[in-house]
Formats: C-alpha cells, structure tokens, sequence
C-alpha cells in the first residue's frame, strides 16, 4: 500500500513538472522575442544594399531544332514530318552529337483551315504536323556545325542558341561577394560623413534571384537553301547578378 502511495507522489510530481515546463515555455519565448525586439530597436544601425555582377564565358548551349511538314491528311502529315526529323536526327550522330544531349520538346498534328474573307465556313485545306527538340552542346565550336546540318536535312525553324554555364555557383559566389564589399564599404562612407563608426552585421539578406544569368534574346533562323554559307556563332560572355541587403550597428 505504502509503495503504491509512493508512486502515485513520484508520478505526480513528474507531471507537475512537465506542466511547469509547458507553462512557462511560452512565456519565456514571448519574453525572448521581446527582448530582440527591444535590441534590434535599441540598437542605432543603417541599412545598406550592395551589387555586383560578374561576366564569364558560357560553356553550354540550349537550341530548338523543330521541322514542320503539311499535308492532305494527317497521316501523311506525321509520317512526312518522322521521316525528315529522323534524317536530322542521322545528321546530329555524325557529329557526334548523342542521345543524351538530345531531348523532344514536342510532337504535334493539327488541321489547317482557310478563312473566307467576306467571312462564312473555313475550309480544311489539310494538316500540319510539327515535331521539335532540344539540343544541349557542352562543345561550342558544334553549334554553327549543327544548325547547317539539321537545316541541310530539311528542319525549318532553329530557335536559340541559349547560353549558359553548367555550373554557375562559382561566379554566383564571386559576384555575392563583391555585393558584400560594396555594401559594406558604402556603410563605411556614410558612416564617416554621418560622425559615427561602423559595427557588427545586424542582418543580412540577399534580393531577388543572385546568380540569375542574363542572355541575349533567342533568335530564330530559317535556312531553305543547303549550300548556304555556314553558320557564324559568337559566344560572347554572360552576366550573373547579385544584389544584398545589410544592417549594421553604428556608435559614436
């Protein structure tokens, strides 16, 4: 009986405990909330922002290859459309070009229809069928070589190339760091001309998207000649971007 007792007391007082943890948990969260709040009011700071880009060459390139066929029928659509893709498919393997860097896009057959001008019923005047992928070059000096011999097998329409790096971290890093020193320095300046000296980082944030590339716009060719003089390609450099956000302590 007297065990029985003694347990019941040991059980109790364990959840009298846990209570009193509970209870007080929220209390003294709220109170260490209030407390950064109280400091971060307290506190002088100014609040600073910084950007920086850097430029670097690409090392891959995106491009759309699509071919276009029409027919009577939408038969005749598909298979002429498979048969001119499969060909510019052939032309890409010669050069190297394997299945991993080749990917559909799409693959789609609709009718075509005539308008009447003074308005009324279209007219169905057959069927277009157009299949396009995309083409991934970790080898530049394949591109111009690629868009004459998919355009030379019969593709109709080359959208691209899309530049960019395959692995763009390390300029991202590069330009958030330039970002950081710059807003840092400008804290520096205004700092001095206010009379007061620069502390410890109070928050910092970085804006928007760092490390996005900027491209130039894709372009899209046409070629209906084979023999056409080749293709001229300029890689160029592309741009990533970074921007930051600092608050900093002050003091006299």
């Amino acid at each position: 009986m007297c065990s029985s007792i003694l347990r019941a007391t040991r059980v109790n007082a364990a959840l009298f405990a846990v209570v009193a943890v509970v209870a007080l948990w929220p209390a003294s969260t709220q109170a260490q909330t209030a407390s950064q709040r109280a400091e971060a009011e307290v506190i002088p700071s100014l609040t600073v922002s910084g950007q920086a880009s850097v430029s670097i060459a690409p090392d891959r390139a995106e491009m759309g290859v699509a071919v276009e066929s029409r027919a009577r029928t939408a038969a005749q659509a598909a298979s002429d459309n498979a048969r001119i893709q499969s060909s510019v498919l052939d032309a890409l393997r010669r050069l190297g070009v394997t299945g991993a860097q080749v990917q559909t896009r799409s693959v789609q057959v609709s009718p075509e229809f005539q308008y009447p001008r003074e308005g009324g019923r279209p007219t169905l005047t057959g069927y277009v069928a157009r299949n396009e992928i995309q083409v991934t070059l970790s080898d530049l000096t394949k591109i111009g070589p690629v868009l004459d011999a998919a355009l030379g097998q019969g593709a109709t329409q080359i959208s691209g190339p899309h530049f960019t790096l395959a692995n763009p971290d390390s300029a991202r890093r590069e330009a958030l760091d330039a970002a950081v020193r710059k807003a840092l320095a400008d804290a520096q300046v205004m700092a001095r001309a206010a009379g007061v000296r620069v502390g410890r980082i109070l928050e910092m944030s970085s804006g928007g998207s760092p490390g996005a590339p900027e491209f130039a716009r894709p372009v899209v060719m046409m070629r209906a000649a084979a023999d056409a003089a080749p293709t001229p390609i300029e890689a160029g450099l592309i741009t990533i971007e970074a921007s930051v956000q600092l608050r900093v302590a002050i003091f006299p």
